[in-house]
């Protein structure tokens, strides 16, 4: 995936066909946001949590695959303690 999130938006949104416009009106933005965004004006890091939110969810994708969070392929194992010893009595 590229390497911005301007440059990710753009990407996915050329994979729908969609002009910029579309994209904004179903993600309810700015027209003027997502240009901004996909030129590189507007740091997409620095950009609301719930816009990239609205963004992320409109293309069909994760929050973190979007600002290209690094997504672990292992889910850590639930840590199991030793159950402690029976005392007698």
């Amino acid at each position: 995936m590229p390497e911005t999130v301007g440059m990710r938006v753009r990407a996915l949104r050329e994979q729908r066909d969609w002009l910029q416009r579309e994209l904004a009106e179903e993600a309810q933005v700015p027209v003027s946001t997502i240009s901004a965004l996909e030129c590189g004006r507007l740091d997409g890091a620095r950009m609301a949590v719930d816009i990239i939110g609205r963004l992320a969810q409109t293309l069909g994708v994760s929050l973190d695959e979007l600002v290209g969070a690094p997504v672990s392929q292992k889910v850590p194992k639930k840590r199991r303690y030793p159950k402690p010893a029976r005392q007698r009595v």
